[in-house]
């Protein structure tokens, strides 16, 4: 059912968003930087105690004009100090839900969420700058097996293990590492080529294969990833998920050529229209 609003509704919520987003605002700028309300709260209590003292044309001698004038310039102090902290929390707060909103909890990595946003952003920016953009798919290789022979405790160690070993290959300042979901990641490569994105993961695949962890014994002793890669030049013409899709397939190849392996595509723009 569709509920109809008052004419005079729109500007009201227009109101209430606009007042909501400038307190907002001035709340993240003063919650940062709780020195700007200490000092200007001390400045003006300084201030209000010199008016105070001129207005009643009094000596520093008299006594019972001075306390008060010194107590309210002590609670003005105070108060500007206790709001600058509390709206230091109050952003604290703010900034560590939205970071856990955009992280996953186990390893550390951005989550899926999270990767659609960066990817739809270095998408317009490799088109403005006509750069290539390359994304990785890493799928852990029998993730099933650790989960079944030695728990789910064993499993997130190995999720853990693997991704820090995709962070200390994908390391630039631009690479993007998220975890896409259960045991897959996807890696995002702003300015990197079909032949770049092939040797790191490659570099990754490496990496893993050579890990030793202490709890896995055996057969399960070796952790091994397959993964897909996928290089274009973005244009308008087709969405930044279509790159994902194809390092997605290309994955998919990697496992069926016998896993522990990379495949690569470098698309061109007929591939993904298509």
């Amino acid at each position: 059912m569709v509920t109809r609003h008052p004419r005079s509704s729109p500007a009201r919520s227009y109101t209430g968003v606009s007042t909501q987003f400038v307190l907002s605002r001035t709340a993240q700028i003063l919650g940062v930087h709780p020195m700007i309300i200490g000092v200007l709260g001390t400045g003006l209590a300084v201030g209000l105690m010199t008016l105070m003292l001129d207005a009643v044309q009094m000596s520093l001698g008299d006594a019972t004009v001075l306390a008060l004038a010194v107590t309210l310039g002590v609670v003005a102090v105070s108060a500007s100090w206790l709001l600058a902290f509390m709206l230091r929390e109050q952003v604290s707060k703010e900034t560590k839900l939205r970071r856990l909103s955009s992280t996953d909890p186990l390893t550390g990595l951005a989550n899926r969420r999270s990767l659609e946003l960066h990817l739809a952003q270095e998408w317009d920016k490799a088109r403005e700058r006509g750069s290539p953009l390359s994304v990785l798919f890493i799928d852990i290789d029998h993730f099933k097996r650790f989960n079944d022979t030695l728990g789910h405790a064993a499993g997130d160690e190995v999720l853990i293990a693997v991704a820090h070993c995709v962070q200390r290959v994908a390391r630039r300042s631009v690479d993007f590492v998220s975890r896409y979901g259960g045991e897959e990641f996807v890696v995002v490569l702003p300015k990197v080529t079909a032949e770049a994105a092939t040797a790191m993961a490659d570099a990754i695949r490496t990496e893993v294969q050579s890990m030793k962890l202490p709890l896995l014994t055996g057969k399960d002793q070796c952790i091994t990833v397959s993964i897909g890669a996928a290089t274009c030049d973005p244009d308008e013409d087709f969405a930044p998920t279509r790159l994902v899709e194809a390092a997605d397939a290309q994955m998919y190849a990697a496992k069926m050529a016998g896993r522990n392996r990379v495949c690569a595509v470098a698309l061109s723009k007929a591939a993904v229209t298509t």
